[in-house]
């Protein structure tokens, strides 16, 4: 996905972390196209043909419905998200 430019959510997520992270394993340069507030708008902007971009599975489906966008899973392993349960007590 590296030989393509990106459409981003502005900021800080998750996402763009590990993407970021992803591209500089690889010693390559991360693509940035445009950076947007929202989901949706990422999708208009891969819907104009504007880039592409790396979505939670839930608001790429939502928005693959209404919209002229196809999606791709990703299997490389930095795109798997391993999440935890953080409690003060047992």
């Amino acid at each position: 996905t590296l030989d393509y430019e990106f459409v981003l959510l502005s900021g800080t997520g998750i996402i763009r972390t590990c993407t970021d992270q992803a591209a500089a394993e690889l010693k390559r340069p991360l693509k940035v196209h445009v950076e947007v507030g929202n989901f949706e708008a990422v999708c208009r902007m891969v819907e104009n043909n504007m880039g592409i971009s790396v979505l939670p599975k839930r608001s790429a489906t939502r928005h693959a419905n209404s919209m002229k966008i196809d999606m791709v899973k990703l299997s490389d392993p930095w795109a798997v998200r391993r999440l935890q349960i953080v409690v003060r007590e047992l």
